[in-house]
């Protein structure tokens, strides 16, 4: 495990609320674990009598899995869909619950400070069957990314909970820029975090195996359990939040790059927004998916192409510093009164 100083920079208070929410990170793979354990033995018992279930019970059903669920773990994004009954259909109700979580890895990963991690939990069940999932999500960040978000943005309370939150927002840009980040950036990449307080810089590493990765299905004659396969089109790699730095340290050409995918992400909400399921959640039954639609993709590849958004986001400081023509990029939402400043200062420099 890469080894840090904890909490350089930070005043008391701060240091105060990032240990006091470090803390109540409680979830790791050995709560996940038995909680799964849990749920499956309730499964098992409600379907041990080899008869499907009526509508009264199979909502009871869900509501103690989802009970036991959330006495044991925050979820900081949720989806529920369900099928209600017909008169042609009387015993077709369906229903489905999927959650995405944050755990604390409870042993070292080689190469960074103690690692936070998504994973998603989805619960499918009719009359007939229970099936659930729980995985772990290519997408974490480390101890680190929480203390500069801390220390550096206006107005946090939970740094960790932030980051997560982010994670999940900006995971199917995540999933989509994989190929970009590993062949053409060196492994790196950046999301924008807390609108444009700044961004979180990262990287792609291997995903690390989990313990809690569990699947289980029941219906009146057996219950089986397995781990959960990856789809074919899954993200290869882990994205890891290393650190986080805000817009008034960014250089122009980095605000650059995260205003334009914060306007493509504007732009185009209506199909990215759905798409986040598809990254957190990629085996819904009673919702389909939703991928980006091809004008998004294309206009992602245009930014993603762009030479001076390759240089903002390159992690060689040798690649990525400032040159004079920065100072007149358009930073939309993310200019601040520092870099109007500095541009008037360069232009009024190269008039004279």
């Amino acid at each position: 495990m890469l080894q840090m100083r904890r909490h350089q920079g930070l005043e008391i208070a701060g240091i105060r609320k990032l240990v006091s929410e470090s803390r109540g990170m409680e979830t790791t793979d050995e709560v996940l674990t038995s909680t799964m354990s849990a749920m499956e033995k309730l499964v098992g018992e409600r379907f041990s009598k080899g008869k499907k279930l009526d509508g009264g019970r199979l909502k009871n059903l869900l509501k103690s899995c989802d009970d036991i669920f959330h006495d044991r773990i925050r979820p900081i994004r949720a989806h529920v869909n369900s099928v209600a009954p017909t008169r042609v259909h009387p015993k077709a109700d369906a229903h489905e619950v999927c959650y995405v979580g944050v755990k604390r890895q409870s042993k070292p990963v080689p190469g960074f400070d103690t690692l936070f991690q998504l994973f998603s939990f989805r619960l499918y069940a009719t009359r007939k069957s229970v099936s659930m999932s729980l995985q772990s999500l290519p997408y974490a960040f480390q101890y680190h990314a929480a203390e500069r978000l801390m220390e550096r943005a206006e107005n946090v309370d939970t740094a960790f909970w932030q980051i997560a939150a982010d994670l999940a927002e900006w995971s199917s840009f995540i999933r989509r820029a994989e190929y970009f980040a590993k062949n053409v950036n060196g492994g790196a990449l950046s999301i924008p975090v807390m609108g444009t307080a700044g961004m979180l810089i990262g990287q792609f590493a291997p995903l690390v195996a989990s313990p809690s990765d569990r699947l289980v299905f029941a219906d009146g004659t057996r219950l089986l359990t397995g781990v959960p396969s990856r789809a074919d089109d899954a993200q290869r790699q882990m994205f890891v939040g290393v650190t986080f730095i805000n817009r008034f340290i960014m250089r122009p050409n980095q605000a650059y790059a995260m205003s334009l995918l914060t306007d493509w992400r504007a732009r185009f909400s209506d199909t990215y927004t759905p798409s986040i399921a598809d990254s957190v959640w990629d085996r819904r039954v009673l919702t389909s998916q939703s991928p980006l639609c091809e004008e998004s993709k294309a206009s992602l590849s245009t930014i993603l192409d762009d030479p001076t958004v390759r240089r903002a986001l390159h992690p060689d400081w040798k690649v990525n510093k400032i040159i004079d023509s920065d100072w007149g990029l358009p930073l939309g939402d993310w200019a601040h009164e520092r870099y109007k400043d500095d541009t008037r200062d360069r232009q009024s420099a190269s008039a004279a």
